[in-house]
């Protein structure tokens, strides 16, 4: 599975304007990168799912939540109750931040979306109180009191677009002996997908050498970039032959064409379709012999009624065969009923066809076999 890129990332930032002014009441941790956030506001109750380092979304479905982990008890220790006041990607980056208030209180929670996912919780003045994953690095830190800073990007990320392709010029330059897509991806950020449908689109091999690649075709390159920030979104999920999710875009993928697709209203809906898909229910293991006991007597039932069925048909084929002998059976009967003391051998000799298999006198009953 793919990361969210920048550029998603961004659509996913004004998803959740919607969601400001209200309170963020419950935070969880449903697994490994793993976690919902709970808002509501006069009734209106709208849950944030975040699975590191893939996606953030508005969701629809309902998680079972377990007891706090003691992360999700430290982060609800700093924000349940605060009020969201704004939502924004930083720095034009995979990075979302949700800044929350409460009367002189400020949180900022930042959710990275690169490398293996991080969430970091930090103060007005951008101090680091609380992180999900602890960890040293060249240029910064994500330790608790350290300043939040955000890892060195591309030189141009979607939040300027301005002057890309001076940027891609000048880098294919200084690096003309590499393949013009890596040169690419070290330059400008909207995300490998969506570089290497530019690429097409603009008629270049991803793997020409950056040097040789002329001016022209350069700011082609670049014009189908930029365009990225000036199409109307229009997210939606491919499928193989199979139905299975191969991919997702916020545009067309040219090299997705031939593969069936299916269109959403938001970039959050392909998430909840692609990431969240119904998952399987867990059953408590003191109901697992209820449920085996049931299913046993549905079986039990089921094969009752089968032999019923049966039965009545073998019953329904009887009577269409008396029916068809009823003359012969009404005259049987009758030259029966005539004689005062019958034998089995004198009511055997009555009709052609019938034979009497047995004959209670004081039950005035009789056992017949009849040929069909």
């Amino acid at each position: 599975m793919r990361g969210m890129s920048a550029i998603e990332a961004s659509l996913i930032a004004k998803e959740l304007d919607c969601l400001e002014e209200m309170h963020l009441d419950k935070f969880y941790e449903n697994g490994p990168g793993e976690f919902t956030l709970r808002f509501s506001r006069k009734g209106d109750v709208r849950s944030v799912s975040c699975y590191l380092p893939y996606c953030m979304n508005i969701t629809e479905y309902s998680e079972r939540h377990e007891e706090p982990t003691n992360f999700a008890t430290a982060v609800r220790k700093r924000v349940s109750g605060l009020v969201l006041q704004k939502a924004v990607q930083l720095g034009g980056d995979r990075i979302i931040e949700l800044w929350l208030q409460k009367a002189e209180t400020t949180i900022g929670m930042i959710f990275e979306f690169f490398g293996k996912g991080n969430l970091i919780l930090v103060d007005q003045s951008m101090k680091i109180l609380l992180s999900y994953s602890q960890k040293d690095f060249r240029e910064r830190s994500t330790k608790f009191g350290r300043p939040y800073q955000r890892p060195q990007g591309q030189q141009v990320t979607i939040e300027d677009l301005s002057n890309v392709a001076g940027a891609i010029g000048a880098s294919a330059a200084e690096h003309s002996g590499e393949g013009i897509a890596s040169v690419l991806a070290k330059t400008v950020n909207p995300g490998t997908l969506y570089l290497e449908n530019a690429l097409a689109e603009a008629g270049i091999n991803p793997k020409d050498k950056a040097g040789s690649v002329p001016t022209e075709q350069i700011e082609k390159l670049a014009e189908r970039i930029s365009g990225y920030l000036k199409t109307v979104p229009d997210p939606r999920i491919y499928y193989d032959a199979a139905g299975n999710a191969l991919d997702y875009a916020m545009c067309d993928i040219k090299k997705y064409a031939a593969l069936q697709k299916r269109h959403f209203e938001t970039m959050s809906a392909v998430f909840d379709e692609f990431y969240h898909p119904p998952k399987e229910v867990q059953v408590p293991e003191k109901l697992r012999s209820q449920m085996a006991e049931t299913t046993a007597s549905i079986e039990k039932q089921k094969n009752a009624a089968l032999g019923a069925r049966r039965e009545a048909e073998e019953c329904k084929i009887a009577a269409a065969q008396i029916y068809l002998k009823l003359n012969e059976l009404n005259e049987f009967i009758y030259k029966a009923s005539k004689i005062k003391k019958p034998t089995v051998e004198e009511l055997n000799s009555l009709v052609a066809g019938i034979g009497v298999l047995s004959f209670d006198a004081k039950e005035k009953s009789v056992e017949i076999e009849m040929q069909v």
